[in-house]
């Protein structure tokens, strides 16, 4: 037997749909969190380039 909610449908898709920006923004954070710890600074636009290239495909 599936357990009842005692919020109506559309409330518990409300709360849901808060709950994906808290998400978004912990992987954006993640993100930049690496970002900080691993990168480096470099004024070679083809490294630029061949790197997202390399994360892109």
């Amino acid at each position: 037997m599936r357990p009842t909610s005692l919020h109506p449908p559309a409330a518990r898709k409300r709360h849901a749909n808060q709950a994906q920006p808290r998400n978004e923004s912990a992987v954006e954070q993640l993100a930049l969190d690496f970002i900080k710890n691993h990168g480096e600074s470099t004024s070679d636009a083809a490294r630029v380039l061949a790197t997202a290239y390399g994360v892109s495909s």
